[in-house]
């Protein structure tokens, strides 16, 4: 189903009425068991932890916009554009450590 969002405001879940419930379609509902039935849950976009792109700003990879190639728990990961970039990184580090030897 797709809805137009006409407005939004904050307001205290202790402030809903019986007519905001039958607006939200839960008439059957007292203004409680709606608080207590309403449930939203975020989260942070998840940052590279290479380049620092998001899953709403997605950096340039060879062939288009990046995508997420590992998730880790702490809502971080690393894009296409990043593994790459980390291997290239690990190359140059491991040619600079044999010149030095």
């Amino acid at each position: 189903m797709t809805v137009d969002v006409v407005s939004t405001r904050r307001e205290g879940l202790d402030a809903i009425t019986p007519t905001d419930v039958a607006a939200e379609r839960f008439a059957d509902m007292t203004a409680a068991e709606f608080v207590d039935f309403t449930h939203i849950e975020w989260a942070h976009p998840r940052l590279c932890r290479t380049c620092g792109c998001s899953d709403y700003t997605a950096c340039e990879a060879m062939t288009g916009p990046c995508a997420r190639v590992r998730t880790y728990d702490d809502n971080t990961g690393i894009c296409t554009a990043g593994a790459a970039s980390a291997s290239h990184k690990a190359e140059n580090q491991t040619d600079e450590h044999r010149v030095r030897s």
